[in-house]
């Protein structure tokens, strides 16, 4: 039996457990809020800690950009829930730049000898846990994103405008760019969005950070920036004239720059065409999304689909930009920064000299310098490139998968294991989560136009089955646009349910479409990226929302951590 047959059927098992077992877990509530490390003054010790790093890495409420350098004094442990933000996006834009004479960078440049795959740094996880062929699919389209002519000279381009969001919600407008973006690749064109389109950036973050209105307000852009320039420029000279044509029609046009205004539905169900240029890798690919009783699980065609908005979405929201990794590190840390401060503050080996530091203590500079390194040898241990399964998965050693004999790799092995160990730290480990964790995503308000919405006891019913094989399980990553389901989970106290801290909606018939707040799509994007980082999933495949969810989930790492699905949907 291969390694994701047995995955697979280990999988199933589990599932079968969660669905056919006993209805009812018992569980001892578990408040770390009332847990303190010698005492009173061991709870003032977390908090200042707490405190210490909202500080630092400039968190609090009024504060819009990152800051530039995060300096942390010697007597303060690193926050491992959080990023250098700053630091970090320059490391990746960086490590997407072309050389000067268009070389593609060294990730997307396997070894000649080896044939092993690419390896682009935001692909996390072994080959086997992710979609089939997906570093390979995020080469390609990374590829043709940003092309090697110079100057985007010659390029082809497809120019789109967002899809309207008084029709679309946030999810749903990542997906229809999705369909752009196959529409332009299956016609050899680069998808470039036109400027100043995306109106859900207009909050005053995207203004501090000098794009307003643009995507890139909270995710890497689609293309390069000399291919964004000429439709820029097209459209400042009025001569962007946008086609009222089908999607294809305009792209199988002989103009340098075809512009669409938007795509039909019946278009967007033909965007998976693309799969095929892979050779269909979605056949035979283990679905380890698990649907309630009662709900259809979509097959076919959709798994089609399925594998292409998850390439799509994957490579849309690859990295976040300086402005949305600040606000995530401030949701993190708004939301369970004070039990991370805590755990830290449990570590035996480390606690007393934690609390003597936060109190002033000026001794024991050793001891310091031992939790310094122990913080740093934790974070190194999470990277992926020491990992036994990437190591021999993603062509660190490449001579395994029988490529090439350990001879002929031997000149470039050691550069590439060099080169991509310092690729990997530089684009940084995920950030620490509180594990383990469950992603619960509770849908409600006007979806009940489209899909059945379910009553967060529903939710909480498979909250309770997983507890069959994750005993220990109690910590909720909660996302959720209604404040009704926020005001109904105090009842539930087995349960200790972590949130972003804004302002949702109050009543349940409100459309999120055109719901909004002082950095509410920025806090809804950070909420997901959060998400993804779950060890199981609980969602509502009906909304885009969810679907985000798991086609992050299903590209990262973690395609056989589980989904249970309270529903479906087929757009």
């Amino acid at each position: 039996m291969g390694r994701r047959s047995w995955r697979f059927a280990i999988l199933y098992t589990v599932l079968v457990l969660i669905f056919e077992g006993p209805a009812q877990c018992r569980a001892d509530p578990i408040d770390p809020s009332s847990r303190s490390v010698g005492g009173e003054s061991g709870f003032e010790h977390i908090m200042s800690l707490y405190r210490v790093w909202e500080s630092i890495y400039g968190l609090h409420a009024d504060s819009l950009l990152p800051p530039a350098n995060v300096s942390l004094p010697p007597n303060v442990p690193p926050a491992p829930h959080l990023e250098e933000c700053v630091a970090r996006t320059a490391f990746r834009q960086a490590a997407e730049q072309r050389g000067a004479n268009g070389e593609s960078p060294e990730w997307a440049r396997p070894p000649h000898c080896c044939g092993c795959n690419p390896q682009p740094p935001w692909v996390r996880g072994a080959d086997d846990e992710n979609l089939a062929m997906t570093r390979v699919a995020q080469r390609d389209i990374w590829e043709n994103q940003f092309p090697a002519e110079h100057n985007c000279a010659g390029r082809r381009l497809l120019a789109v405008h967002w899809a309207p969001q008084n029709r679309h919600g946030v999810g749903s407008q990542v997906h229809v760019m999705g369909a752009f973006l196959s529409v332009a690749m299956q016609h050899n064109r680069t998808l470039v969005v036109v400027p100043g389109t995306y109106g859900r950036a207009e909050e005053p973050g995207c203004k501090a950070a000098g794009q307003y209105g643009e995507w890139e307000c909270f995710f890497f852009p689609f293309a390069a920036e000399s291919c964004q320039q000429v439709v820029r420029e097209a459209k400042a000279n009025n001569t962007l004239i946008c086609s009222n044509k089908s999607a294809r029609e305009e792209a199988e046009s002989a103009d340098t720059v075809a512009c669409i205004g938007y795509m039909p539905y019946r278009e967007i169900e033909m965007q998976a065409d693309i799969a095929w240029r892979w050779g269909a890798p979605h056949l035979g690919q283990p679905d380890a999304v698990w649907h309630a009783p009662g709900t259809e699980s979509h097959k076919g065609h959709m798994m089609q689909v399925h594998w292409w908005r998850a390439q799509a979405v994957r490579f849309m929201l690859r990295w976040p930009s300086a402005y949305l990794c600040h606000v995530t590190n401030r949701v993190r840390h708004t939301s369970y920064g004070h039990r991370v401060a805590a755990r830290l503050a449990r570590f035996d080996s480390t606690r007393a000299e934690i609390l003597r530091e936060m109190a002033g203590d000026t001794a024991g500079e050793a001891a310091r310098s031992n939790i310094k390194m122990s913080s740093q040898a934790a974070a190194a241990a999470a990277l992926p490139f020491t990992q036994g399964s990437f190591k021999q998965a993603h062509g660190l050693f490449p001579w395994a998968h029988g490529a090439c004999s350990r001879e002929e790799c031997g000149k470039e092995g050691p550069k590439r294991v060099g080169y991509l160990k310092e690729l990997f730290e530089g684009v940084g480990a995920e950030p620490y989560v509180i594990r383990p964790i469950v992603s619960l995503h509770v849908r409600q308000s006007d979806k009940v136009e489209e899909m059945q919405l379910m009553p967060l006891s529903s939710y909480i019913f498979y909250l309770n089955q997983l507890r069959l094989i994750a005993p220990d399980l109690t910590l909720v990553w909660l996302n959720t646009e209604s404040q009704v389901v926020i005001d109904s989970i105090a009842k539930y106290k087995d349960w200790i349910f972590v949130y972003s801290k804004n302002s949702r909606q109050v009543a349940s018939n409100n459309d999120t479409r055109n719901y909004d707040n002082t950095q509410s799509v920025a806090i809804s994007f950070a909420s997901v990226l959060i998400s993804a980082q779950s060890d199981y999933f609980i969602g509502t495949l009906g909304s885009n929302w969810s679907r985000l969810m798991n086609e992050l989930r299903s590209t990262s790492g973690r395609l056989f951590y589980p989904f249970i699905a309270m529903n479906d949907g087929d757009w």
